[in-house]
């Protein structure tokens, strides 16, 4: 028996226990011990020692000091309600704090190993560890040997990945969801089996479950799905070839007339004038009827056999009618949009209860109908596995059922109208991929260019670097770099037009990028002739110069990624952190309870804090029984508290209370990255601009916001102090030079511009 990464490891696993447990000889006597078996059924080469290094590595990196880092403001939204939930006071589902199923894994780490910091990152760490192995296992096949390796040890050192595979967000979950989606749509489209209809089924129902960036992802699986199905139809031999080009001409029309519809509707003020409202009516209808038009010549041309052949047409029916009724929001948010009706999905009223059932109904029975109508004998099973999940969790096992309503209804509509952070559109490709994802984002590059030179779209199955055609109706052919490339695109577009902009979420920009990355590197070391190097031309001294560059970038990104996870990890010098707390509430605390346990003997002392000390003390102060959370309003009831924890806002209310009888302590709290990239806004660059004109000024056209933008950015260029600064910023996180640029004292850990304190 030999295990390797590509084989069957569960098989393998099978039959390792098998024959360590049951192994016997002809006669009881010579009957083998477990002692007895042989290490050497391992095959031992360099690759496996690579995989095993890389999963150790990941294994040390996920877990060592993974409670030093004190929790931080959305952790404690996380930690609170999951500590609550393991000490049996139940769980409720809140759209704001996301899916339940990140609390149902918090409270399963709180059972097994305790409640801390450090338990309550566990479950992220392991997804990561995790993450990693499924790349180096599953994906062998589709980015080659050498490829997983590459995207194995990426996922290792991305100091994303590393970061919040160490913080209890679900962001490291959705990178666990993304991957395997990812591979169960290459799977399926190269095997057609249904083994991997239930993955896709089963990775899409924990992704609804955990966060709202699901409908991102499902978006950006059927719009790839659809253009990779008409891609397939449109190069096939049609039975009746007469209605190929009306059926271009149709699909062309759809696409033109919806597009523009969609353009008008997204562009204009709401309610939409009785005009514009029969426009965009007339456009929409014209879509639909051009849409209905290609159907018919598709089916008339091709046949219902031709179309039913083709694997992106299960997982697109499959994948639309699970999501379907998850969508009923839309129509009863533009219901009440068009008919200067408040109706909103958020409303849990009798009155919008009903209408939601009633949305959720219609949706549900249209889904039925078209997943009978696609498989009869499968659709009901997958179905019943993805709502099945969805409702368990949603409803806490049966114990909340009001969750199933804010699963169907809340999640899409509360996070749809976020814009927290009010980043600017810029934000992931011009800072958080330079700043920190810069290997994965050049290797992407070096990816496309040998797509496009190698036409390696689409490959071979188990052959990722042989071309294979799309019309090739034999060997179905395993689009990766396609799907990969497609999906780093629209993941970088969909992120930055989202209304709300967050580091973190840059993570599921990164996913796509390392594994386009790592099939770069697979194709450059796999189809260069190592042992004959005396009989190489230019075209491989520049595939070894490109690797010694990602070499390069390697060293860079390990670099950036252990100051970030083991040194800055409190600090706000990191662009990768977003509301962060200081150190300084976790370091009180163990100065609280030392004072607890001399003047009490155990945790009874009185502390009292307000409504913004609450984070982190909502968390830290669990064990206190005479914990005062006073929120905004102070009285005198305060004056038993040993020990009072403030915000700034809060300081004079508090004064006439404590007068004299405590000693004043100031602290950080809670910080941010500086923001100065905020300047090249519109906004910003428009109050700029007003502050010099006059608030009466014409409004700034782009010619002039551009203009504008220009003179901040050209220092850079012009003055090596600029540049040495920004340098000296993006490689070791130190601000001096840019302070002193500003001539501002505001970047340093004491007087950091963006901050909140606490006394």
């Amino acid at each position: 028996m030999y295990f390797t990464p590509g084989s069957n490891w569960l098989h393998t696993l099978v039959a390792f226990l098998i024959q360590f447990i049951l192994v016997t000889e002809t006669t009881p006597d010579k009957r083998r011990s477990w002692l007895d078996f042989p290490i050497g059924g391992i095959r031992w080469n360099t690759e496996t020692l690579l995989t095993i290094l890389i999963l150790v590595m990941a294994v040390v990196t996920r877990f060592y000091d993974l409670g030093a880092r004190a929790a931080s403001h959305d952790e404690i939204n996380h930690f609170v309600p999951s500590y609550d939930f393991y000490a049996g006071r139940g769980y409720r589902y809140d759209p704001m704090s996301h899916g339940p199923l990140q609390f149902h894994l918090i409270a399963l780490s709180f059972a097994l190993f305790g409640d801390s910091d450090f338990t309550a990152r566990i479950p992220a760490a392991v997804f990561s560890i995790a993450t990693i192995a499924v790349a180096l296992f599953a994906f062998r096949r589709y980015l080659g040997r050498v490829g997983a390796l590459t995207a194995g040890g990426m996922l290792l050192i991305s100091p994303y990945m590393l970061f919040y595979g160490r913080y209890a967000r679900n962001e490291i979950f959705i990178v666990m969801w993304g991957l395997l989606t990812i591979y169960a749509i290459l799977r399926y489209l190269e095997r057609g089996d249904s083994r991997t209809l239930i993955l896709f089924a089963l990775v899409n129902a924990l992704h609804f479950t955990d966060k709202a960036t699901a409908y991102i992802f499902a978006a950006e699986q059927l719009v790839f799905l659809a253009i990779y199905f008409m891609d397939r139809l449109a190069r096939r031999a049609w039975p009746s070839p007469k209605y190929r080009p009306a059926f271009l001409l149709a699909l062309a029309a759809m696409l033109a007339l919806l597009a523009g519809a969609a353009w008008l509707y997204l562009s204009a003020e709401k309610p939409l004038a009785s005009t514009m409202l029969a426009f965009v009516a007339a456009l929409g209808l014209g879509g639909l009827l051009a849409g209905i038009a290609a159907g018919i010549a598709l089916v008339r041309g091709l046949g219902w056999t031709g179309i039913r052949s083709e694997r992106a047409f299960d997982l697109l029916m499959l994948l639309g009618t699970l999501v379907l009724p998850l969508l009923a929001g839309f129509p009863i948010k533009l219901a009440g949009a068009e008919h200067s009706l408040s109706f909103d999905p958020l409303d849990y009223s009798p009155a919008g209860i009903w209408r939601s059932v009633i949305v959720i109904g219609v949706l549900a029975v249209i889904a039925l109908l078209l997943g009978l109508w696609w498989n009869r004998r499968v659709w009901p099973l997958l179905a019943a596995l993805f709502y099945g999940i969805f409702t368990l969790l949603y409803t806490t096992f049966f114990t909340n059922p009001e969750g199933l309503a804010g699963g169907f209804m809340g999640a899409l509509n509360y996070w749809v109208v976020q814009e927290r952070g009010g980043q600017p559109w810029y934000y992931y490709g011009l800072l958080q991929i330079p700043m920190y994802e810069f290997l994965p984002a050049f290797g992407i590059l070096a990816a496309v260019i040998i797509a496009v030179c190698k036409r390696l779209w689409q490959a071979q199955p188990e052959q990722p670097f042989i071309s294979a055609r799309a019309s090739d109706s034999v060997d179905k052919p395993a689009p990766t770099i396609l799907l990969v490339v497609y999906w780093s695109v629209t993941s970088l577009v969909a992120f930055s037009l989202a209304g709300e902009k967050m580091p973190w979420l840059t993570i599921h920009i990164a996913l796509p990028l390392i594994l386009g990355a790592a099939w770069a590197v697979g194709w450059l070391v796999e189809t260069t002739p190592w042992k004959n190097v005396t009989q190489w031309n230019w075209r491989h001294d520049l595939k070894v110069l490109v690797l010694a560059c990602m070499g390069f970038l390697a060293v860079l990104t390990l670099r950036a990624s252990y100051r970030a996870a083991y040194i800055n990890y409190d600090y706000p010098f990191e662009y990768l952190i977003y509301a962060h707390s200081a150190p300084e509430p976790k370091v009180l605390l163990s100065e609280i309870e030392e004072i607890s346990r001399r003047t009490t003997g155990g945790l009874e002392i009185v502390v009292a804090y307000d409504n913004k000390v609450r984070y982190p003390y909502w968390w830290y102060m669990r064990r206190y029984p005479n914990r005062l959370d006073f929120d905004v309003t102070p009285t005198n009831d305060l004056r038993r508290a040993a020990i009072i924890a403030v915000a700034p806002e809060h300081y004079e209310q508090i004064a006439p209370i404590v007068r004299d009888n405590y000693v004043a302590f100031d602290y950080n709290r809670l910080w941010w990255p500086n923001m100065d990239y905020w300047s090249l806004k519109w906004d910003s660059i428009d109050n700029e601009r007003r502050m010099e004109l006059g608030v009466d000024a014409p409004p700034m056209n782009l010619g002039e916001y551009l203009a504008r933008t220009w003179g901040h950015i050209r220092p850079f260029f012009t003055d090596p102090a600029v540049r040495s600064a920004i340098w000296q910023i993006w490689f070791n996180r130190d601000y001096s030079q840019y302070a002193a640029l500003k001539q501002s004292n505001a970047f340093t850990l004491t007087n950091w511009n963006t901050v909140e304190r606490m006394r």
